[in-house]
């Protein structure tokens, strides 16, 4: 029996969103069977990805974890790294106005 191709539709009523696209057109050509097929390929890709993240996560465990001592034996690179941290951190604000520099008082 050979599979009748119907075209893809909203479910439920649900208006659709936008305009069609080259993907939309590429889907209306599947049957359902075919559609079926790709979306258990999609979800054992997705269940592989979440179970790599996970493995990922837990072997490499927190980014800072890994750097945390990498001066210990140089203070003057983690002061010359804190010092540039600091620069591009102030880079960000927004700059006041310069304030004229004060004379002598002239209150003597």
């Amino acid at each position: 029996m050979v599979a009748k191709k119907t075209p893809l539709k909203p479910a439920n009523g649900a208006p659709e969103s936008g305009p069609p696209t080259e993907m939309d057109a590429e889907l209306s050509k599947l049957t359902k069977p075919e559609l079926h097929r790709r979306i258990r390929i999609l979800e054992a890709q997705v269940a592989w990805l979440r179970k790599e993240l996970g493995r990922l996560q837990v072997a490499d465990g927190p980014w800072w974890q890994k750097i945390a001592a990498r001066h210990a034996d140089a203070p003057e690179a983690f002061e010359e790294a804190v010092r540039l941290g600091r620069e591009w951190r102030e880079s960000f604000r927004p700059r006041s106005p310069r304030r004229k520099a004060k004379t002598e008082d002239v209150h003597s």
